[in-house]
């Protein structure tokens, strides 16, 4: 094997493990406090409610690209 080859191998090997390893760094750390995941849910069970605002009229607006499925009106919401 080339010798140069194998040191660009190396140096690209570092580097992937340098950036990798500094995403992993970035991460939150410690326990996911039980408030945030109580609002998680109220937003997955009505996110009209917990957020608070009306109810929207009409369909979703990205439902038009779909033609699978027959809903429409509030249902497209969820």
């Amino acid at each position: 094997m080339n010798v140069r080859l194998a040191l660009f191998i190396v140096c690209l090997l570092t580097l992937s493990v340098l950036v990798l390893g500094g995403f992993a760094l970035a991460a939150p750390r410690g326990d996911t406090p039980p408030d945030i995941i109580a609002r998680g849910g109220q937003l997955y069970d009505s996110w009209v409610k917990a957020a608070g605002v009306a109810q929207p009229d009409g369909d979703q607006m990205l439902w038009s690209t779909q033609t699978t499925n027959t809903r429409a009106g509030k249902d497209t919401w969820r």
